[in-house]
């Protein structure tokens, strides 16, 4: 979850680097499919947000945990939402935006150090917008600007492997979609998704468009990609519409879209090719009642967890696949928000909040004795608290 150039718009190019790698464009050249009227679920959104939810409406329990600290360069000095990646005993958080380095925690938040290091050697990056965990061959790949990908060996203290070099204009993003697959994200090019084969050192570009002149909106995603247990998904920004990435057709094939009835994304009223202040101040005016910003999402057990934004606050949909059931809340009736998902392992999602907003999403009602005695020591100087949801 990125920092990018607002104003920056380039039609992706792949050139030459070490070796050829050839670029075709996926299906048949007739554009993306849109969400069929048998995959959207029809959002009542006014009934939701009138109900008294609890937290625990949602979640067995809560717990926070603040990350350490010390030293000081632990602090992270993040400005939005960054990649985060949860392995087996550590979690790896990206700060794209200011260090550009990645620093690791355990579990319980303490600091365990800087796994791989930044800079300017061979088996070095100098900076990125994104990572992603590869349980194919148990790597961490680090994608720069340029669409170079850094892979390191998880197993191996995360020992630098090889890079592989693609050499594109822009890279935003990064998520794996198959065995030597990946899936790449460039906001601000003509076009946006890219399927790379390591295999066969080719480059596929995927048929989805996004007009122009919506790509610098603050309703274009900057984290579009998560995985679940049948593979990689790509959510689009403004509708909130998942479609999944078909390796075997090179495609992204549509999964599941949001009908929300009059608070739907209004594309056709909304006066194009504006600067990106027109667009900020549409989203915090007119856009209030829009239900989009569809900032983060994950899936596990056929449950699939959203966030986006309607009158300027964060509201939570859960949407059961299984019983076609579905919960949509703003704030619960303990008065507090749930944290952005996007990190859900081991029956629990994890989300991370500023200790500076910490408030609207954690209070002593939501937490047991112990957790109120954690709360208590986090003041505005803290760092970042990582909220732990038990999922039902």
């Amino acid at each position: 979850m990125k920092k990018t150039s607002l104003y920056f718009i380039a039609v992706l190019v792949v050139l030459t680097a070490l070796s050829v790698c050839s670029c075709t464009r996926g299906g048949d050249g007739s554009g993306f499919e849109k969400v069929p009227e048998d995959r959207t679920v029809h959002i009542d959104l006014d009934r939701e947000l009138g109900k008294e939810y609890s937290i625990f409406d949602f979640f067995e329990s809560v717990e926070i945990i603040p990350l350490a600290d010390s030293p000081a360069e632990a602090l992270l000095n993040m400005d939005g939402s960054f990649p985060a990646l949860f392995l087996n005993d550590r979690i790896l958080l990206l700060d794209c935006w200011r260090s550009r380095k990645i620093w690791s925690f355990d579990y319980k938040g303490n600091w365990t150090g800087e796994p791989v290091r930044r800079g300017r050697g061979g088996n070095e990056y100098i900076s990125a917008p994104d990572m992603c965990f590869d349980p194919y061959d148990n790597t961490l790949n680090i994608v720069n600007n340029t669409g170079t990908i850094y892979k390191y060996d998880v197993r191996d203290n995360f020992r630098f492997i090889r890079k592989i070099e693609l050499n594109l204009r822009a890279t935003h993003g990064i998520e794996v979609a198959g065995d030597g697959m990946y899936i790449l994200y460039s906001r601000f090019s003509e076009d946006m998704f890219l399927l790379y084969n390591e295999h066969e050192n080719s480059m596929t570009v995927l048929d989805y468009r996004l007009p122009l002149w919506l790509r610098p909106t603050p309703f274009t995603a900057s984290f579009p990609f998560y995985r679940d247990e049948c593979g990689a998904r790509c959510r689009i920004g403004h509708d909130g519409s998942i479609y999944t990435v078909d390796t075997l057709r090179n495609r992204l094939v549509p999964y599941i879209g949001w009908d929300f009835g009059k608070y739907n994304f209004p594309s056709d009223r909304i006066t194009p090719d504006q600067d990106v202040e027109y667009y900020i101040r549409y989203a915090l005016t007119k856009g209030r009642k829009i239900a989009s910003r569809f900032v983060s999402s994950d899936e596990t057990d056929g449950k699939i967890y959203l966030q986006f934004y309607f009158d300027l606050d964060p509201c939570t949909l859960i949407y059961d696949s299984r019983t076609k059931e579905y919960k949509a809340t703003g704030r619960t009736s303990e008065g507090v928000f749930i944290g952005m998902p996007g990190h859900i392992r081991d029956g629990a999602m994890y989300a991370f909040i500023s200790p500076q907003e910490l408030k609207d999403y954690i209070n002593e009602s939501v937490l047991d004795e112990h957790g109120r005695k954690v709360l208590s020591s986090i003041t505005e100087d803290s760092n970042w608290v990582i909220v732990k949801y038990k999922l039902k």
